[in-house]
């Protein structure tokens, strides 16, 4: 059985698909979206996390690592990562502030987890999500997971960007009650440089899951200053209205909750000027959205 890398299982989820869930989040994504909140799936690499605001000073990594990647200068603790070789050493030896973010697990593991929120699946309609990252990177593991949360009869949602080999999106159809499928932008050119990839293969994987009749819940980012201007909100009219098989549209006001999250993987997050849209914001996007389609628009 394969083994897949995953950095989070969020157990009594209730914004990942209908009912309460477990979402099972697999590290790993093509995309690179500026303002993404879980930074730390992009690499399919284990990696090693260091919060600052954890560390007691002890000087413990110091000795631990053979590489001198710890340092202490002024009382303060500098981790140099360019000669990291991940040997795990000060996480090993850390009391708390260095973490590894992914782990790696088989399907057995995963599901012996899964099945601890078993009761409540049945009583709220709920089920498994396998998010990410993009769970479609780790695609045969992913597929080895819904396959076996579907023998025990488990209702599955994978959320997905869409950037995904057609013949890998096809085989998943008969794994999955409904996806959440992401919509980033209207405007092609703004979502190359806000997300690093073309938009043109994540549509025609969208049309061929609603050729397929797939139930889709459409999950749109809202980030002011870079994709909430009339072009998307009307973009996203103009596809839902289209398509036969949208059940529903999540809206996703933007959080900065990934600018904490870089600083502890040392990466750099690169979103300065976006702002938390207002309540009001998006309840009037919302308003102008549902009068327009005939499926439900919720706020996330």
């Amino acid at each position: 059985m394969s083994s897949g890398l995953i950095f989070n299982i969020q157990h009594y989820s209730i914004h990942d698909g209908p009912g309460i869930r477990t979402t099972v989040f697999l590290k790993g994504c093509p995309l690179r979206c500026v303002w993404c909140h879980n930074p730390e799936s992009w690499s399919p690499n284990k990696e090693i996390g260091y919060t600052a605001s954890k560390c007691i000073g002890c000087g413990i990594c110091v000795d631990a690592c053979k590489m001198g990647c710890h340092t202490f200068y002024d009382n303060k603790h500098c981790y140099n990562r360019t000669n990291c070789i991940l040997c795990g050493d000060c996480v090993d030896k850390c009391i708390g502030a260095m973490e590894w973010i992914g782990h790696r697990m088989v399907c057995e593991e995963v599901m012996r987890d899964i099945n601890r929120d078993s009761q409540f699946y049945e009583n709220s309609g709920g089920g498994i999500t396998i998010s990410g990252g993009e769970p479609l990177a780790q695609a045969e593991f992913c597929m080895d997971l819904l396959k076996s949360c579907k023998a025990n009869n488990f209702t599955t949602c994978l959320q997905t960007s869409g950037y995904a080999e057609e013949k890998t999106i096809i085989k998943t159809m008969h794994y999955v009650d409904f996806f959440l499928f992401d919509y980033k932008d209207s405007n092609q050119a703004r979502h190359r440089r806000n997300t690093g990839v073309d938009s043109a293969l994540i549509l025609s994987n969208l049309k061929l899951l609603d050729r397929y009749g797939a139930k889709t819940i459409l999950r749109c980012p809202i980030i002011p200053n870079y994709n909430l201007d009339d072009e998307h909100v009307n973009g996203i009219i103009r596809l839902v209205s289209g398509l036969g098989n949208i059940i529903e549209i999540g809206l996703e006001p933007y959080h900065p909750l990934g600018s904490l999250k870089a600083e502890i993987f040392g990466g750099q997050y690169t979103v300065h000027d976006a702002a938390v849209p207002s309540a009001e914001n998006m309840s009037e996007i919302m308003r102008r959205i549902q009068t327009k389609v005939s499926v439900p628009v919720r706020i996330l």
